[in-house]
């Protein structure tokens, strides 16, 4: 049966471009992977969102709108107070709103700070009307994305790591492998497999025979590509895999599995994090090593981890 918490975690993320692109290669909803594990209910809500182009609201769960545990940031006003690094000099980051200037202490002590007031959305507006100020909002905003990209992969020399392929990125996880009878031979459990850290002999074929040093290349490299995206384009990563956040982690093994279907024959996609606990640290220090040295990259700062909070512990954070 499939998770039906982790299965809607990412419906959040659904966007309307995101729901085009899988209609450009399945026809109905029912070939999603993992559509048949969800209950009734749900595989109406994720049929309604595949007929009008969009997820509704109130179909999107708490978890795709809130982080576990996150203490939610004391409001006054509609408002929210945000440090500045001088008087006067707001530090805004993405918030589009209208800027009014106070003298209310922040958290830290201080009594410069800013209050930013988000848009109002006029009430009078339909369903619809209210959908496309979103989109145009969410656009604006993309593209302001889309401008700082471009300029840190200059700015790292990065223009020429390709993002991974979208095309196994889709939310619904693959439901749970039924156990074969060749288990054994997959090395289904962590503990059946004996080997060495860093050896990469539990990434076996469907056989059970061992991938080829080409495949395993290639599996790599896939891996590396999806820790890169998250780096650059949502400022996720950490000191090592343990520490990176849930949200994380569930993109890149959905992701890897969905292209290599291999990885999936496990008890609880223990390969998949295998492959991260035995490299993520080598990708990693290759990745940033270059940025610290041009000093784009801060060394000592807090990381995010994947999720959106930050981190205490010494991290490489984009300045």
């Amino acid at each position: 049966m499939v998770d039906l918490k982790s299965a809607w975690r990412h419906w959040g993320c659904v966007t309307p471009k995101v729901l085009a692109n899988m209609k450009k290669n399945y026809t109905q909803p029912s070939e999603l992977d993992g559509f048949e594990g969800l209950s009734t209910i749900d595989k109406a809500k994720v049929t309604q969102a595949w007929k009008v182009g969009h997820v509704a609201d109130e179909d999107v769960p708490e978890t795709a709108k809130t982080t576990d545990g996150e203490e939610k940031a004391e409001q006054k006003t509609n408002c929210m107070i945000v440090a500045v690094r001088d008087e006067g000099a707001p530090r805004v980051n993405g918030i589009t709103g209208e800027i009014c200037t106070g003298n209310s202490p922040d958290r830290t002590g201080s009594v410069s700070s800013t209050e930013i007031r988000p848009k109002s959305t006029p009430s009078n507006l339909n369903e619809a009307e209210r959908f496309d100020l979103l989109l145009s909002r969410l656009d604006s905003l993309g593209a302001k994305l889309s401008s700082f990209d471009q300029k840190f992969n200059r700015a790292n020399g990065l223009s020429a790591i390709p993002p991974p392929d979208p095309s196994h990125l889709y939310p619904l996880p693959l439901p749970p492998p039924e156990k074969p009878p060749n288990f054994r031979k997959l090395f289904w459990t962590r503990a059946s497999w004996q080997g060495e850290k860093g050896s990469y002999t539990y990434l076996v074929t469907a056989k059970g025979k061992l991938h080829s040093e080409h495949n395993r290349r290639e599996i790599l490299s896939t891996a590396r590509g999806l820790w890169s995206d998250s780096a650059i384009k949502a400022g996720w990563h950490a000191k090592s895999w343990s520490n990176c956040g849930q949200m994380m982690k569930d993109l890149y093994v959905f992701g890897i599995e969905r292209k290599y279907p291999d990885l999936t024959l496990c008890a609880n996609h223990w390969k998949a994090h295998q492959i991260a606990y035995d490299h993520y640290e080598v990708w990693r220090d290759e990745f940033f090593r270059s940025a610290i040295d041009e000093g784009v990259i801060a060394k000592g700062g807090a990381g995010d981890d994947g999720y959106g909070n930050v981190s205490s512990e010494g991290e490489s954070t984009i300045t």
